[in-house]
């Protein structure tokens, strides 16, 4: 793996945030996923009032989760067929970053973030077919709508 400098980087195009997100999924070891509202940046969405701050990672577990100032570690079961590449960075899918955030935000901040997932194509939810027993003990599945 070649190690560049912020300026080579920038020269490829790669913009600030891009490598925040490459690092926190770096420092979170492997198997971590950009997930909640860093997921939803990479898509473009328009977080209405979610707070930026903190970068969000999920690492594909059960416990374990972690907080700081600059980064929050969700533990969370992570079916293969939610996690996509963004700019080369495993990033859950558009509907799974739209339930996790429809599950930890207000209800105003997931209807914002809900069109932003409808106008990129999203037209379903991992809640049916088995996706709402994935979320049975899932903080906030309620108010996701499960």
């Amino acid at each position: 793996m070649e190690i560049l400098t912020r300026a080579q980087a920038h020269r490829d195009g790669t913009s600030d945030a891009q490598l925040q997100r490459a690092a926190a999924a770096e420092s979170c070891g492997p198997g971590a996923i950009v997930s909640h509202a860093s997921a939803a940046v990479m898509y473009g969405f328009d977080c209405g009032g979610v707070r930026l701050d903190t970068g969000h990672m999920t690492r594909n577990r059960c416990s374990g989760g972690r907080k700081s100032q600059t980064l929050h570690l969700h533990p969370a079961v992570v079916p293969p067929e939610q996690v996509v590449r963004v700019d080369g960075v495993a990033t859950t899918s558009l509907a799974r970053t739209f339930v996790d955030l429809a599950r930890t935000t207000s209800f105003e901040n997931a209807v914002v973030i809900g069109d932003c997932a409808l106008r990129r194509g999203v037209r379903g939810v991992p809640l049916g077919a088995g996706g709402s027993t994935r979320l049975r003990a899932r903080p906030g599945k309620v108010r996701a709508g499960s």
